[in-house]
């Protein structure tokens, strides 16, 4: 007996699938039953589960997970930051005399060092970065290694003039000579990169750096979402008609609109508390947040992230009661490593992967698909959640510094005064609260145009200007949309192989174009991988048979 990745058509949640062709079969499952082992449980139908209710998810054509899905997830965990360690080792073994990190200390030899300790030493001053970041980091100076090989010099120790010549010759995108410096500065600071310093005050490099940048693609933020938008996920919610998938998706959203959250930040939340005053017609509900963007220090990733989420919303009876009580049925519980928005599981509940940040965004636009947008130039996604109630605020004309608690950030003079407020965000919250107030009773229309903010005039309680919020962030990991070049082939030639050999192997290899997932095809038709998913203009042909396994779909390559 062997698993196989292959799907009966019944088992594909794809958009192209007429799930109207295959209702004889759930018709045939539910008047005769189960018949024997040749014959579904109509439990283990993905399609079976949202038969009586709508769901947005099925209708975006998201994939549930499977348990074994969910152990390949936890083994790709490590299998990523196994191939970061290997890219940074292969650029310190291009000449360990050029790092810190490989120079042997007194009373060791070299040799010893490179045998046993350097690996360990790479993991241990890589410890606290993110896995993204190392891959990131790595990239363009593996670019340079190429490039230096190719024209037979040594890449390392650095030289200005070299990493001049990398920059004028190299077809780049905009932003790749500013990626290049920052990754220089990476490798100096965290590894140890001598001469660094050659190319980082380099005014022939930086200034050939903000040339391109300036040619980057103008910034498009993503729009916030409108009030009758967000009425339209609290309405969902509350709606017994939907499944429970999309009504607790519908609460994180809105847990990210009103708590002013970036879609990582919310799945980061390790614990909630309602707090409803006896005879009180509200409430906030308190949460905390660990391993936060803005926690760019270790003394602040030691420290939880206060999270106030009022009750007071856009809708008369409100949502987070309703949300907590379908949480607590689902047995969704919050905790350290637990995410609050974790996938579907195919056999109903949830598993333990977390929901990325483009399911995410298919989710949160198949909820509101019915709701008109107030543009359709840029699509919405999970930042629009964040941006939402902030520039209502702006739009409010409420004081900059309230707005910057209420986004979590602060100026550098106030970090003091923040250490002892022990409740600083009592007043932004205070004023976020009235704003909703005016909002309900229609003397602000934040959805209007400019002129159209105040039908019964500007309020007189602000001084503040009208100005755009500051808290967004192109950083973030919220649907970008990157430029690919030439960095699989860079790793492919100066790493190695990784990840196995597929030389061997007879199937068609396919990349993702914007993840750059390496697929691998079923069989000879190539019109499936092996993972189920289908072939589709989404995915680039590799030329020949990769050599660097990264990144690569679990269930493709189960057996590397």
């Amino acid at each position: 007996m062997h698993s196989s990745g292959m799907k009966l058509p019944w088992e594909l949640t794809l958009p192209m699938l007429n799930k109207d062709a295959l209702e004889p079969f759930h018709k045939r499952t539910k008047l005769l039953g189960n018949m024997g082992p040749c014959c579904m449980s109509p439990q283990a139908d993905p399609g079976d589960l949202f038969d009586q209710k709508r769901s947005s998810y099925a209708d975006a054509g998201l994939r549930l997970m499977r348990k074994t899905d969910e152990n390949f997830w936890q083994q790709q965990i490590s299998f990523d930051r196994k191939a970061a360690y290997k890219k940074w080792t292969s650029l310190i073994m291009e000449e360990p005399g050029s790092w810190v990190i490989s120079r042997p200390r007194k009373g060791d030899g070299l040799f010893e060092l490179l045998q046993h300790g350097l690996v360990e030493s790479i993991r241990d001053a890589l410890g606290v970065k993110a896995t993204s970041t190392l891959h990131g980091r790595a990239n363009p100076l593996l670019r340079y290694v190429q490039f230096a090989k190719k024209n037979d010099v040594p890449p390392f120790p650095m030289k200005e003039s070299i990493a001049y010549a990398f920059l004028k010759e190299t077809d780049t995108a905009p932003t790749f000579p500013r990626s290049f410096i920052t990754s220089v500065a990476f490798a100096k600071h965290v590894l140890g990169l001598l001469h660094a310093d050659e190319v980082l005050d380099s005014s022939r490099i930086k200034g050939h750096a903000a040339i391109h940048f300036a040619k980057k693609r103008k910034l498009v933020q993503r729009p916030a979402l409108t009030v009758d938008q967000i009425k339209s996920l609290e309405n969902c919610v509350k709606d017994e008609g939907r499944t429970m998938y999309d009504r607790i998706a519908s609460g994180f959203f809105l847990l990210l609109v009103y708590g002013r959250l970036r879609f990582s930040d919310g799945q980061s939340i390790t614990s909630m508390e309602l707090e409803i005053p006896t005879g009180a017609d509200r409430g906030y509900l308190e949460c905390a947040a660990e391993r936060c963007k803005t926690s760019t220090s270790l003394e602040k990733r030691t420290r939880l992230l206060p999270v106030v989420v009022p009750t007071l919303s856009f809708t008369e009876e409100g949502w987070i009661e309703q949300w907590i009580r379908c949480r607590e049925q689902q047995g969704l519980v919050p905790g350290s490593g637990k995410p609050m928005l974790p996938t579907p599981a195919a056999g109903g509940g949830w598993t333990k992967i977390p929901v990325s940040c483009e399911v995410a965004g298919d989710w949160l636009r198949a909820l509101l698909k019915d709701v008109p947008a107030k543009t359709t130039a840029v699509r919405i996604a999970t930042h629009s959640c964040k941006s939402a109630v902030l520039s209502m605020c702006a739009k409010y004309g409420m004081e900059p510094s309230a707005r910057r608690l209420l986004g979590y950030h602060s100026a550098g003079k106030d970090k003091s005064m923040l250490t002892y407020s022990r409740d600083a965000m009592s007043w932004p919250i205070r004023l976020m609260e009235e704003m909703i107030q005016q909002i309900n009773a229609d003397n602000f229309v934040p959805d209007a145009s400019r002129s159209g903010y105040f039908p019964a005039g500007n309020p007189t309680s602000y001084d503040g200007k009208d100005v755009e919020s500051t808290s967004s962030s192109c950083d973030s990991m919220d649907e970008e949309v990157f430029s690919h070049s030439a960095d699989e082939q860079a790793v492919e030639e100066v790493a190695g192989t990784w990840g196995g050999d597929m030389s061997s192997e007879d199937a068609l290899f396919f990349r993702h174009k914007i993840s750059r997932c390496l697929h691998k095809t079923a069989d000879e038709t190539g019109l499936l991988f092996r993972c189920g998913r289908m072939v589709s203009g989404q995915y680039d042909q590799c030329e020949g048979v990769p050599k660097f396994l990264y990144p690569s779909c679990t269930a493709c390559f189960r057996n590397r």
